[in-house]
């Protein structure tokens, strides 16, 4: 990705466990039920250890406005990365790290 730039840092405290923050991240199929003002489906296109594919339609139910996006989770590295593959935002990244407070 040549053209890439930081738009930005942030820190933010989460009530849960670190465990329950990567139950949440691997978690593809909640994306429509709990965010159903901005999913209308999700379909899982290929998933394994390192993370999933999916093909995210947003609402209101457009397929041809789908993403494809892509989750790698470094648990070693307390990071994982979601890249849009195809659709809006194309190549577009969004890394974060999950880690308890004496790791910072």
């Amino acid at each position: 990705m040549t053209n890439a730039f930081l738009a930005g840092t942030y820190w933010r405290r989460v009530g849960a466990s670190l465990e329950r923050i990567w139950e949440n991240v691997l978690d593809w199929e909640h994306l429509p039920v709990l965010h159903a003002g901005s999913f209308a489906a999700v379909e899982l296109i290929d998933a394994g250890a390192g993370g999933w594919r999916i093909r995210l339609t947003p609402q209101p139910g457009d397929a041809r406005a789908a993403q494809v996006l892509r989750l790698d989770v470094d648990k070693a590295q307390h990071g994982y990365r979601v890249t849009t593959e195809a659709g809006p935002r194309l190549s577009s990244e969004n890394p974060r790290r999950a880690c308890t407070e004496r790791a910072l």
